[in-house]
């Protein structure tokens, strides 16, 4: 992943990625969710506008800064939704692979505990 560029406005970020996504270009917008929270609380005074995949990177900054660029690497619509649907899927078992470690290591402490409490009692 690579910055593409910041920007001081939520809208402006949107209305970028939108652009190239119509054109095949794959992006992420951080700290969208901090800028929407309060700027002042959670420090997020700007949001970034990534290409996703490197090699969409010199198209998406060209894209944004010449009117008449013409894209080369741009995706299928279905191709995007592939990425999409499977970045979604790997994020969902990274968190279900942590809770089950939490979950099963919480589990084991409250055990040694009720354990150790046992054998005081």
């Amino acid at each position: 992943m690579r910055l593409i560029e910041q920007y001081d406005n939520i809208v402006q970020a949107e209305d970028a990625a939108e652009k190239l996504r119509v054109l095949g270009i794959l992006t992420h917008i951080s700290f969208k969710n901090s800028y929407g929270i309060s700027r002042a609380s959670t420090g997020a005074i700007k949001v970034g506008l990534w290409a996703v995949l490197d090699f969409q990177y010199k198209d998406a900054c060209s894209v944004l800064t010449k009117s008449k660029h013409v894209v080369t690497s741009g995706l299928s619509e279905e191709e995007l939704m592939k990425m999409e649907s499977e970045a979604k899927e790997a994020s969902v078992k990274f968190f279900n692979g942590i809770l089950i470690k939490v979950g099963f290591s919480v589990a084991i402490v409250i055990g040694v505990l009720l354990f150790a409490y046992s054998k005081i009692a």
